[in-house]
């Protein structure tokens, strides 16, 4: 399977005016028979995730069977029970939404087999990934002085943006660094049963100066975010108003 983009270009003169329109075709796979075929799918797998595959036809009177299915190489080619099946009209593209589980790490292929209206097999190699997370860090000021309470809150999402069970179920880890990379404040096994977790730490009045880190863990993946506890003074100025 082969799909790639050519762009033409073709100047028009109007007056002194040079006008130039870009024109974009698709090169497609030739089948066995006539016609050719496009399929269009992410290079990476991603547990609890949901893969989609674009299956597009061209040059054929008939409808084409598109059979996809994933299959585990390290396992000795076992299918993993991820398959679906299509029917792909001519000059039409259909798409198949196959759900992924509770993947493990493993050389995956994807492998798309047409019949009928264009006959042909494509397969590739998939790059696993583990199953990420949008984990937001909210705080209420992004510097603070000695003395001030670090208020702050840690949204954790899936990747379609829902708090699911998947992302609630096991508890979370959470700690603050200061900027010498002391632990100073740390919350183990923390319960998010709706994805949300709220904190805080009131500072001593000679605490350490710098970068201080809030570090959120959800199934052994890391997210941080940078604060500064600082010793600053608001500046002052002075308003004359001249009264007429």
């Amino acid at each position: 399977m082969f799909c790639s983009l050519c762009t033409k270009m073709l100047p028009i003169s109007y007056v002194d005016l040079s006008i130039w329109i870009y024109t974009v075709a698709c090169i497609f796979s030739k089948g066995n028979g006539l016609g050719y075929y496009k399929v269009v799918a992410p290079n990476t797998i991603r547990p609890n995730s949901e893969f989609h595959v674009a299956v597009s036809t061209q040059f054929t009177a008939q409808n084409t069977i598109a059979s996809i299915s994933i299959v585990d190489a390290s396992s000795a080619g076992k299918n993993l029970s991820i398959y679906d099946r299509l029917v792909v009209q001519p000059y039409a593209t259909n798409v198949a939404k196959l759900e992924i589980g509770d993947l493990q790490p493993g050389n995956y292929k994807l492998s798309v087999r047409g019949e009928g209206g264009i006959d042909f097999q494509s397969q590739t190699n998939l790059m696993y990934a583990r199953r990420s997370y949008a984990v937001f860090i909210q705080t209420d000021k992004s510097v603070y002085k000695p003395g001030n309470t670090i208020l702050f809150r840690a949204i954790i999402l899936n990747t379609n943006l829902k708090p699911t069970s998947e992302v609630t179920a096991e508890p979370i880890q959470v700690y603050i660094e200061d900027g010498k990379g002391n632990r100073v404040k740390e919350w183990r096994d923390v319960s998010i049963p709706r994805g949300v977790f709220s904190g805080e730490l009131h500072l001593s009045e000679s605490p350490v100066l710098g970068t201080w880190t809030i570090t959120v863990v959800v199934h052994e993946q890391k997210y941080e975010k940078a604060i500064e506890v600082a010793l600053y003074i608001l500046p002052k100025f002075i308003i004359k108003i001249d009264a007429p």
